[in-house]
């Protein structure tokens, strides 16, 4: 078993070191972190994301509504489960509290745990909720979702398998929810979707 996890930790850190340091490029040092914290920019939370939801609100009218209160079920059943209860269970340390250098991109030193990562679990999740909801548009909200969560190795503050455990996870979650609570109520129907 020693052997299984020292052959998986070498790969994780391989891969880690393939996105985080090989992989960089100065459009991408400020691209990316930027990308995995645009939800904390003032200009997002409180001028874009508002006027976006806005604008959908007023042409899709309901049918936003109901979507919105689906992906906020979604965000929160997917933080609670994943922040509230496994990353303290796990306990991993983050890339910057495992690894002794000074060349990993930063863009803050979190404390909580490393698995799985929020971002990716969330963000899939939603993803998995949203293509439900807009079959066609599913690579725009997967491809989104997978950007974000390399975007989270590649600022230094997550190792591959946390998001590839968390996009896993985020994808149970959106299905879960899908199957066995928007399908079976009417409050999350849509004309298009039924």
């Amino acid at each position: 078993m020693s052997v299984l996890i020292d052959g998986f930790w070498q790969i994780d850190l391989y891969l880690f070191k393939l996105i985080n340091f090989d992989s960089s490029h100065s459009v991408l040092d400020v691209l990316l972190p930027y990308l995995t914290n645009l939800h904390n920019m003032p200009f997002f939370r409180y001028g874009l994301g508002p006027l976006f939801i806005a604008v959908w609100i007023f042409f899709q009218r309901k049918r936003a509504l109901r979507v919105l209160f689906a992906v906020a079920i979604t965000l929160a059943v997917s933080d609670s489960f994943n922040y509230r209860i496994l990353k303290p269970l796990i306990g991993r340390e983050r890339p910057n509290q495992q690894l002794q250098t000074d060349s990993i991109l930063r863009v803050y030193g979190p404390k909580s745990g490393s698995f799985p990562s929020n971002h990716a679990a969330s963000g899939f999740a939603v993803a998995y909720t949203l293509q439900w909801y807009y079959p066609g548009l599913r690579w725009i909200f997967f491809s989104l979702a997978t950007v974000v969560a390399l975007s989270r190795v590649y600022a230094g503050v997550h190792f591959p398998s946390d998001i590839l455990g968390g996009a896993l996870i985020g994808l149970a979650i959106g299905f879960i929810l899908k199957e066995f609570i928007f399908r079976r109520f009417n409050i999350f129907s849509s004309s298009r979707r039924r």
